[in-house]
């Protein structure tokens, strides 16, 4: 079966989004990539690969 779609991300409203970053990217195997704030209200993830150009990104807050 072929897939029809794919999610492009995922928000998170939480508390501590740089600790749920930090979860999410042990668990997942993506790291962290940029935040938004100060303090950070949203912290993106992008997948650990040596090609920037494919990355998907996340974003935890």
């Amino acid at each position: 079966m072929k897939a029809v779609g794919r999610i492009g991300w995922i928000q998170i409203d939480c508390p501590d989004p740089e600790r749920l970053a930090a979860f999410w990217s042990e668990l997942l195997g993506v790291e962290i990539d940029g935040r938004l704030g100060s303090p950070p209200q949203f912290v993106n993830l992008a997948r650990r690969i040596a090609d920037r150009d494919t990355r998907h990104g996340r974003s935890l807050g």
